[in-house]
């Protein structure tokens, strides 16, 4: 996975980097493989911080964007959870899009019955 962390008007240090890299890596096991992954860690006004991220590839684009008054971690961590629950929800689809079979419903309503 290609991951690209972006900060605009933000000082950065090396540890936020590998924190933002470790989180985005927990999402692994919910994607296919060659999808690219863009964080983008900005200043909203004066004290806020808000981190976009936009996970592409395979004909699929998600994206999530989290603010926070206290930290840059704490806007990382929301824009991740967003994203968790968007691929998920995603992977989920494309795991149950096949009906079950007509002979298996109708066995399952004759014991219903």
């Amino acid at each position: 996975m290609d991951i690209q962390i972006t900060f605009r008007k933000v000082p950065h240090a090396q540890s936020f980097k590998a924190y933002t890299y470790e989180k985005v890596q927990s999402l692994i096991p919910f994607l296919t493989k060659g999808q690219r992954a863009h964080v983008i860690v900005s200043r909203n006004g004066k004290s806020g911080f808000v981190a976009e991220m936009v996970l592409s590839g395979h004909n699929m684009i998600f994206r999530a964007e989290a603010a926070s008054q206290k930290s840059m971690q704490a806007a990382v961590d929301g824009a991740c959870l967003k994203m968790l629950k968007q691929v998920a929800k995603k992977k989920d689809r494309i795991k149950d899009h096949k009906q079950t079979p007509m002979h298996e419903r109708a066995a399952e309503f004759k014991r219903a019955a």
